[in-house]
């Protein structure tokens, strides 16, 4: 036991996570000293250097600066930490790095400094991470935990069991490959390793302050060092590197969920790391932080097949091979990540730059996308999964198969993508655009009964072809307050019989068109051929003018609910009298891509 005096006025800082807990804390103007190490928040640079990270320490320079509280971790050797205790001066030592006494030394220091209920709120903020970890790897057993080669300061050096990294490792939901290892930290042997096969591989670096180069460099080491290309983890792309700050003080939460996620990328794919260490830095040191501290970061995402994909970030080369994919790409902001489309992608028109690599998703050039070197593809269900596997396996990336149509699918794309381009804010307040229109409809449409409801002939492509209720057009009909006159049809998209239309009378008929400079006179051609129809001349939907031409775009992407909206107002126009779905269309397009709404989507 230590007795410290109070106050305390000038403080020694020997180890860089006590540094960073008293500056949470917010008493960094008692730093007077410090070690090499501690370099944040930056401006702990201003303080003078007593010591390096291990034991050599300038004494004379320690001595001037009057402290009368000098805090180190273990690394320092008891006979450093009792010349300086020779003088008078209160020495207190801990281990930032060890996970149960992190709490401990933030409470401690609470008492002394005279900030216990800063202290107990950074106590709980890390607890919550740490409680969230526990929570979703609980129900794990040993064979769903990957095995982990950790390595640190230099190669082949790990750590074995009873190791502090050893605890985080078996904390995030991992198996240590050494921890079999009479020697606490071991140099193993290349051919050991390569016998072990590790699942995934994680290199501690030193504070390189952000520095993204150095990350990179380290990761392309490993995965191109002999011996290590057979091995799972390299074979599989899931070798990361960590800041070693990660590992200590008030920040190793972070690096818990950090290796967490690695390990089970599915478990934590709502869990951004950077998003969560910039609201860490910014509520208990006020400043933004930047640069790189894990690498790569992943997003994690489940697809409309069911297929979960890791994605190493950053993402800058994407092909979209569907419009919906594409309309959500430049809304976020991040169109420039494009570097190859579909034939239907024609909006806003600096995507007619981009290279053509699929007439759809149904048809993509495999040659073409290879040749474009692209991080990421994004198609959607058309993609055969023939095609899908030979992508993955020539360019050896992911790929995402989406169904930007489906109303209950665009609004977890457009935030999953977001994540993916580093957008998430701009995501949010696209999803809340879109939710609001969503919300919109169906509050004034809740007390409906089908009586109530018009029966509604869609059609798309091609003369009487439609859909069931299997479909998604279905669903957006039905979300619009309508009744499918081709729901009970035992085929997706029937092509329906003249007579049959005839027989149903629809009392309205909606024709899609894909109107790549969405001229009015596409909508009117289609609008005049429909209603000229000799089978459909009859029905009451040509008969009260309730016949309607709407533009492929508003059934994809981010303007799936424009379609929803402008259904729902030729299908119950009444209730939608004070709503202008061409106004709100016009301010989405210039909130989130920036340009004036021209040309016609909807008619008439």
């Amino acid at each position: 036991m230590v007795v410290v005096n109070a106050p305390v006025k000038r403080i020694v800082c020997l180890a860089n996570g006590m540094t960073e807990i008293i500056y949470a804390l917010g008493c960094g103007d008692l730093v007077v000293g410090r070690d090499i190490g501690s370099t944040f928040p930056p401006s702990v640079l201003g303080v003078p250097v007593v010591a390096d990270v291990s034991s050599n320490l300038n004494m004379e320079l320690l001595l001037e600066l009057k402290p009368d509280l000098v805090v180190a971790d273990t690394r320092h050797s008891t006979e450093i930490v009792q010349k300086i205790r020779d003088y008078g001066i209160t020495v207190v030592i801990d281990s930032p790095s060890k996970s149960e006494r992190v709490k401990t030394i933030i409470q401690n220091f609470g008492l002394i400094l005279n900030k216990s209920i800063k202290a107990t709120e950074l106590v709980a903020y890390m607890e919550y991470y740490e409680n969230l970890v526990k929570e979703r790897i609980a129900n794990l057993t040993q064979s769903d935990k990957p095995l982990v080669y950790y390595e640190w300061v230099k190669p082949w050096y790990s750590c074995s069991n009873g190791s502090l990294p050893n605890q985080m490792l078996l904390d995030a939901g991992g198996r240590n490959l050494a921890d079999g290892s009479s020697v606490l930290y071991p140099t193993l042997s290349a051919e050991y390793v390569v016998e072990k096969n590790p699942d995934v591989i994680v290199r501690i670096l030193a504070q390189y302050d952000g520095n993204t180069t150095a990350f990179e460099n380290m990761r392309s080491e490993i995965i191109n060092r002999t011996g290590l290309s057979s091995v799972k983890a390299v074979q599989n792309g899931r070798v990361y590197v960590m800041d070693g700050l990660f590992r200590t003080g008030i920040r190793q939460p972070i690096g818990l969920i950090c290796l967490a996620k690695w390990f089970h990328p599915a478990f934590f794919s709502d869990i951004n790391v950077g998003v969560v260490h910039e609201e860490l830095i910014q509520k208990f040191f006020g400043l933004t932080i930047e640069g790189t501290y894990a690498y790569p970061e992943i997003v994690t995402v489940t697809d409309v097949k069911g297929v979960t994909l890791t994605i190493p970030l950053p993402v800058n080369r994407i092909v979209a091979i569907t419009s919906g994919v594409t309309d959500i790409l430049f809304s976020l902001g991040a169109g420039d990540k494009l570097v190859g489309r579909d034939s239907y992608s024609t909006f806003p028109v600096e995507i007619l730059k981009v290279p053509v690599v699929a007439g759809s998703s149904a048809s993509p050039n495999i040659e073409l996308i290879a040749g474009l070197e692209p991080d990421l593809v994004i198609a959607d269900s058309m993609l055969s999964s023939d095609n899908r596997a030979k992508i993955e396996m020539l360019l050896g990336i992911p790929v995402i198969v989406e169904n930007p149509s489906d109303s209950d699918r665009v609004t977890p794309l457009v935030k999953y993508i977001g994540a993916i381009v580093d957008k998430e804010k701009t995501a949010e307040k696209i999803v809340n655009f879109m939710n609001n229109i969503t919300t919109l409809v169906k509050e004034r449409l809740q007390n409906l009964t089908d009586n109530n409801k018009p029966l509604v002939y869609y059609e798309w492509n091609k003369a009487w072809f439609s859909c069931n209720k299997q479909s998604l057009p279905h669903q957006m009909i039905t979300s619009a307050g309508g009744l499918n006159i081709a729901a009970d049809q035992n085929v997706t998209y029937p092509t329906l019989s003249p007579e049959y239309i005839i027989e149903r009378n629809p009392d309205i008929i909606i024709r899609m068109i894909s109107s790549a400079n969405h001229n009015i006179t596409d909508f009117q051609s289609m609008h005049q051929e429909l209603v000229s129809r000799p089978a459909l001349r009859a029905t009451q939907a040509v008969q009260n003018g309730k016949v309607y031409v709407l533009d492929s775009y508003f059934r994809t992407g981010t303007r799936n609910p424009l379609g929803l909206l402008t259904l729902a107002k030729w299908f119950h126009p009444d209730l939608f009298a004070d709503v202008d779905p061409t106004a709100i269309h016009r301010e989405m397009i210039q909130t989130f891509f920036g340009v004036t709404l021209e040309g016609t989507y909807a008619y008439p």
